[in-house]
C-alpha cells in the first residue's frame, strides 16, 4: 500500500490471529494508516493495542460503518474462516460484506488457519471430529459437527477467490493453482539480524534473562487434563520447581484456575510470577524477555517471532491444532513453517536442569538457523 491507503484489519476471537495481524504491522510504515476491529473477547484486554485506532465491533455492520467513513483501501480478515465459526457473523452476512466492499473498491484478503487445505481436502477428512474448531477446538456434540461441516463447505466456496495471506510458507510459482491467489510475508523486524541470502550468522540466545516462561492456553490445558487427569497440576508445579532450582524465575501465563492449582500445590508459589489473561503488549514483553519459553502447543503463532529472533522455545506436546486436525495439516505445518525441521519437543518427565536446557538450546539454535535462512 502507498502512504495514503487505509487498511482495516478485522480480527476473530482467536488470540493467534491478533498476534498474526500485529506481526504483519510491526515496524511497517503503513501501521499509521491501519485500523483494528476487535470483538469483545479480544477488545476487553486490548482496547489500545493500536492507540486511537482500535475499535470494538459487535457485528459486521459495525465494520461496514467504519469502512464507510474512509476512502476505499485494503480489508484484511484475520481470519475470514473463523468469523462464522466463532459465531461473530453468519456466512451470508460475510458474503454481503465482501460483495459491498468489492463494489466500493476495497481490496480484500484473508488469513487461513488451514494452510489452504480446505481447497484440497473435504472438511470431514481434515478435521478430526473428536475435536471441533469452535473456539478454535473443543469437544463437539453431534449438532456442532453438522454445523461445522456445513460452515467449512460454505466458507471454502465463499473465500476461495479472495487473496490468501500467510506468515510462513513458500510463495507459489507460475503454474501452481495458488499462483495469484496466495501471498506469503516475512517481517524482518523480528529477526535478530537483517536477513540476506548470503547471511550465515549464528543465532545466539539472550543469557541475561532470568525468566523461564510457561504458556498454557485453555484448550491445551483441557488436553493435558484429559491425558494426565488430576496429576497434571502436580506435573506443572514440578516444572516450576525445576526452574527455581536452576536459579531462574518461573513465569506462567495460564487460565486462572490453573494458577490457583499451582498456588495450592506449591509452598513457594510466592517466588513465581503467575499471570492470568493479559494484554498483547504484556505478553510480548514477557515473550521477548524470557531465556526459554515452554509451550504445550507446537503450532502457537508466537513460536514464529521466537524462532526468527533466535530465542529458544520448546514444547511438551503437540497441542490442540495438531491433535484436532489430520496428518495433512501436520505435514503442511512442518513444511511451511518448520522447513522440514522437527519442532523442538522436550520430555515433560525430564528435570529442567541448566545442563539439560543447555544441550536442548544448542540443538534448537542449529534448527532455528536453518528455518531462519
Amino acid at each position: 500500500p502507498d502512504s495514503n491507503t487505509p487498511i482495516m484489519l478485522v480480527i476473530c476471537n482467536d488470540y493467534g490471529e491478533l498476534a498474526c495481524a500485529l506481526y504483519l504491522l510491526e515496524g511497517q510504515a503503513f501501521v499509521e494508516n491501519t485500523t483494528l476491529m476487535l470483538p469483545s473477547r479480544l477488545y476487553a484486554n486490548n482496547p489500545d493495542v493500536l492507540p486511537d485506532r482500535t475499535f470494538l465491533y459487535h457485528s459486521l455492520d459495525d465494520v461496514r460503518n467504519k469502512m464507510d467513513s474512509q476512502k476505499p483501501g485494503i480489508l484484511g480478515l484475520f481470519t475470514g474462516y473463523l468469523l462464522p465459526i466463532h459465531r461473530l457473523c453468519e456466512t451470508d452476512e460475510l458474503d454481503s460484506l465482501l460483495r459491498s466492499t468489492q463494489a466500493k473498491g476495497w481490496r480484500t484478503f484473508t488469513t487461513d488457519p488451514f494452510f489452504g487445505l480446505l481447497n484440497d481436502i473435504e472438511p470431514g477428512k481434515l478435521v478430526r471430529y473428536k475435536w471441533s474448531l469452535g473456539s478454535i477446538i473443543r469437544v463437539s456434540e453431534a449438532i456442532e459437527r453438522k454445523r461445522d461441516r456445513r460452515l467449512y463447505s460454505e466458507l471454502q466456496r465463499l473465500l476461495e477467490s479472495i487473496m490468501h495471506v500467510y506468515p510462513c510458507g513458500e510463495p507459489p510459482s507460475a503454474g501452481d493453482p495458488g499462483f495469484g491467489k496466495r501471498l506469503h510475508f516475512h517481517n524482518n523486524a523480528f529477526a535478530s539480524e537483517p536477513i540476506h541470502e548470503s547471511s550465515k550468522v549464528t543465532l545466539e540466545a539472550d543469557h541475561d534473562s532470568q525468566r523461564w516462561l510457561f504458556v498454557l492456553g485453555d484448550l491445551d490445558y483441557a488436553i493435558q487434563t484429559g491425558k494426565y487427569g488430576h496429576k497434571f497440576p502436580l506435573i506443572l508445579t514440578r516444572k516450576l520447581h525445576d526452574t527455581l532450582e536452576a536459579g531462574r524465575v518461573p513465569t506462567v501465563i495460564a487460565p486462572n484456575h490453573v494458577l490457583e492449582a499451582v498456588r495450592k500445590h506449591s509452598p513457594v508459589a510466592h517466588a513465581m510470577e503467575l499471570v492470568g489473561h493479559c494484554d498483547y503488549s504484556q505478553f510480548q514483553s514477557l515473550l521477548l524477555d524470557a531465556e526459554y519459553v515452554f509451550y504445550w502447543n507446537a503450532s502457537s503463532f508466537s513460536c514464529i517471532p521466537r524462532t526468527l529472533s533466535g530465542k529458544p522455545w520448546f514444547t511438551f506436546d503437540d497441542g490442540h491444532l495438531l491433535k484436532g486436525l489430520s496428518a495433512d495439516y501436520a505435514n503442511r505445518l512442518l513444511h511451511w513453517f518448520y522447513r522440514d525441521e522437527k519442532p523442538p519437543y522436550i520430555d515433560i518427565g525430564a528435570t529442567l536442569s541448566k545442563e539439560l536446557m543447555q544441550d536442548a538450546r544448542q540443538q534448537y539454535l542449529t534448527s532455528a538457523q536453518r528455518i531462519r535462512e
